[in-house]
């Protein structure tokens, strides 16, 4: 799946090529953002962005279901996405981000209540993929905000 992407970058101070304040681990609780009934669900939902100097970047996600929920009660669902690409692009409007590369993934299910809803790492379907898609952000003091209108909603990651 090719992703090519493009969404506003507002640098920290102090670094050394455009793009390098990115480089890391951020890591969001996601299930902390979201408005009820959408974090009833999960008792924990995680979800990290490695950013890495050879210009690619992996998506890892994490849900913990709850006990009384239908459908994977108790259920932990680990995700792995990778393959994508980025860039910055410096203009009079500011910095860029761009993203593109062929995004692939797994995904396991583990500590069903009941064994049957448990499933082995297989590759993830396309609907399944997380894919970074048009979505502005600012890095500032350690922190790193996207904005409320991407694929990922208004997300606070840390270090």
């Amino acid at each position: 799946m090719m992703a090519v992407v493009a969404f506003a970058l507002v640098a920290a101070c102090g670094a050394t090529y455009p793009g390098s304040e990115l480089l890391g681990r951020w890591n969001a609780d996601v299930r902390a953002m979201l408005a009820q009934p959408l974090a009833e669900p999960y008792t924990a939902l995680t979800l990290a962005i490695v950013f890495s100097p050879n210009y690619t970047y992996s998506i890892e996600v994490r849900a913990i279901a709850a006990a009384t929920e239908r459908t994977g009660p108790g259920c932990t669902t680990s995700s792995m996405f990778s393959g994508g690409t980025w860039a910055v692009n410096v203009t009079s409007t500011g910095r860029w981000l761009t993203t593109g590369g062929t995004v692939s993934g797994t995904i396991e299910r583990t500590g069903c209540n009941n064994a049957a809803d448990n499933f082995a790492r297989r590759a993830a379907t396309e609907r399944e993929l997380v894919v970074l898609d048009g979505v502005a952000y600012i890095v500032s003091d350690g922190t790193l905000v996207f904005a409320p209108s991407g694929p990922l909603g208004a997300r606070v990651f840390t270090r």
